[in-house]
């Protein structure tokens, strides 16, 4: 079983329908992108995460310190980095969290639904 996620939430992408700001925290439903994933990553038994962020940085981070979705003890094993490159391509962010890639390591994209079954 894969304990350790990283999530991908840097760069701007494709605009999410009217949604202003970075696309994981564009709503779906009863809660924001990167909420959904993290619950997705804690009913899976992922035990710790890491979240890349660059564009709107600060944003991303608050939204999440305050979510109430996703729960606290959860909340406490989330590593942050920064990629200040998160206009280029995405193996930049990856690589500025090179450092919590130590072992098999689940990668998601913060803008994008991942299927329950694909991360069982």
């Amino acid at each position: 079983m894969i304990i350790r996620a990283l999530i991908l939430a840097a760069g701007k992408g494709v605009k999410v329908g009217d949604h202003a700001g970075p696309n994981c925290l564009a709503t779906v439903g009863r809660c924001t992108l990167i909420e959904r994933t993290l619950e997705l990553l804690a009913a899976a038994g992922v035990q710790k995460v890491g979240i890349v962020i660059g564009y709107e940085g600060a944003l991303v981070r608050k939204h999440v310190a305050s979510s109430s979705v996703v729960r606290g003890a959860f909340k406490r094993e989330i590593s942050w980095f920064e990629n200040p490159a998160f206009d280029k391509p995405n193996g930049l962010s990856v690589l500025a969290a090179r450092g919590f890639v130590t072992e098999r390591t689940l990668l998601v994209m913060a803008d994008q639904i991942v299927a329950p079954a694909l991360v069982r």
